[in-house]
């Protein structure tokens, strides 16, 4: 008598996707402007996730909306959700007051857990970062922001900073008042370094001031009150200080 071996039981879950993917291809299949409430998703997330503990369908779209997969809207008190309108990042739709937070100095210290990475990519266009203890905080960077102020208004995380933001807001506004104007530059250096380990020393050195800009051709300009400091430097690093006065 032959006998026949039983196939082996799967394993709990074996093949179940996890609750926010199970979310997000379930709010995939919206028609465009339709919205759900959390709970009509019970029996999709029971269905996609089983052999785990039902989640709530509620704290996955509060989590959605939170780091920024998700867009959402309350009408009558009750809370729709969706896919953002291009379906790819809720960026856009999402209040940059979720990830960003004002300071008394007017830059923002940015919440890196849950900003969007299209806002983040949009913070190093036109900031520093610094870091301090755990918290990371941008400031304006007005070559940068010189670069790009035609378009910045175009992204809606601008908006948000000239209102919460003075120093952002103090930034953009002079250099727009300057764009196409003539600049001269007063109390100015321009230094030329061609060694690339005191190119190093220098912006290290320099990073968080602001203030010294690296050009191309080996060329750094930089204020005048920083004359003594940069002399100091070179000087320490084993170079010699060459001065040519302009005539």
């Amino acid at each position: 008598m032959a006998l026949k071996e039983e196939e082996s039981p799967k394993k709990a879950g074996q093949g179940s996707v996890s609750p926010t993917k199970a979310a997000a291809y379930a709010l995939s299949l919206l028609s465009p402007g339709e919205w759900i409430l959390p709970d009509e998703l019970s029996s999709f997330l029971k269905i996609f996730c089983y052999g785990i503990d039902p989640p709530d369908p509620r704290k996955v779209c509060h989590a959605g909306c939170k780091q920024g997969c998700l867009a959402k809207q309350t009408i009558a008190e009750k809370t729709y959700y969706a896919l953002p309108e291009d379906h790819t990042d809720a960026g856009a739709q999402m209040d940059p007051g979720r990830f960003l937070k004002k300071t008394n100095d007017g830059t923002v210290i940015v919440d890196i857990s849950t900003i969007p990475y299209a806002s983040l990519e949009f913070l190093a266009w036109i900031s520093n970062f610094r870091v301090a203890g755990s918290q990371l905080t941008a400031f304006p960077n007005s070559v940068k922001i010189g670069r790009i102020v035609m378009n910045i208004d175009q992204v809606p995380l601008t908006s948000w900073l000239r209102k919460n933001a003075s120093a952002f807001a103090g930034a953009i506004s002079i250099i727009e008042q300057r764009w196409g104007k003539q600049v001269v530059h007063q109390n100015l250096l321009v230094a030329r370094v061609r060694d690339l380990s005191l190119k190093v020393a220098i912006q290290k050195a320099f990073a968080d001031s602001g203030k010294v800009v690296f050009l191309p051709d080996n060329f750094i300009a930089f204020p005048n009150d920083l004359t003594k400091k940069m002399e100091a430097l070179v000087n320490k690093s084993g170079y010699v200080v060459k001065a040519i006065e302009a005539k």
